[in-house]
């Protein structure tokens, strides 16, 4: 009997269910300050691509490019891994974090440094989702964005 419950109570995950996997598109806006100064606008897109196991844990790369009109209109880049659990009935929401590298550029400043990021999205069908990411970058800027991501 207790196997049978057992047996039950385990769930595996559909092809339907991975609703994480797979490569991507995004695009985002949101807001970026320095050491708690003025917030300026942030816009850009990302590209990547993830893996959601069996178990629901989502692995992946994502690398991004936006301006930002913060000291000089810099061009910034992120190079990132990421990991994330896909939950609940549907699995179509998910809780990620991550971090690698970032690079900004203007016409006085080239430099690369350490970013991080955690988020959440919310896959509103098998194509669209619409996530929310806060973003550390190492020399003291902090970001938030929201976005589109379309999976193909």
């Amino acid at each position: 009997m207790s196997f049978l419950i057992l047996a039950g109570s385990t769930t595996a995950t559909t092809a339907e269910d991975k609703k994480f996997t797979g490569p991507y598109v995004a695009v985002e806006a949101g807001l970026i300050t320095r050491g708690g100064g003025k917030a300026n606008i942030y816009y850009g897109g990302a590209l990547g691509f993830r893996y959601q196991t069996d178990s629901n844990v989502v692995f992946g790369i994502e690398g991004s490019f936006a301006k930002a009109n913060i000291d000089r209109n810099p061009r910034i880049w992120t190079a990132s891994g990421i990991a994330g659990y896909a939950f609940g009935s549907s699995k179509n929401n998910l809780l990620f974090a991550g971090g690698g590298a970032h690079g900004r550029k203007d016409s006085h400043i080239n430099y690369k440094s350490l970013f991080a990021t955690a988020g959440y999205e919310h896959a509103i069908n098998e194509t669209l989702s619409f996530r929310l990411k806060a973003n550390y970058y190492i020399k003291n800027y902090y970001g938030a964005t929201a976005g589109l991501v379309i999976r193909f």
